[in-house]
């Protein structure tokens, strides 16, 4: 992963050997919608990374249109509500970044 391309277009098993809280920071800078949701899911996802991406994905806005929107349809959405849901379990990782 060398370009800023290779970011952008990756594949899940790339993205599965990424391992550190740090690989998937620089990551989540770069990513199209689909590979921001495998980041926020991960074990190795820092709390300021989701963090990051939750409020990049315009949280006000998503919850003004509606907490029921079915997963799928917004992926906007998918990920603030998978920060939201893995934050109040403690899933995050604390990270110096």
């Amino acid at each position: 992963m060398e370009t800023e391309d290779t970011y952008r277009h990756m594949e899940f098993k790339e993205f599965q050997l990424l391992k550190t809280p740090h690989e998937l920071h620089k990551l989540a800078t770069q990513c199209f919608f689909y590979i921001q949701q495998w980041i926020v899911e991960s074990p190795f996802c820092s709390e300021a990374t989701a963090l990051m991406l939750f409020w990049n994905n315009y949280p006000f806005e998503a919850i003004r249109r509606s907490w029921k929107t079915k997963k799928g349809t917004n992926e906007n959405f998918d990920i603030i509500k998978t920060v939201i849901n893995n934050s109040e379990k403690g899933f995050y990782l604390k990270t110096d970044i």
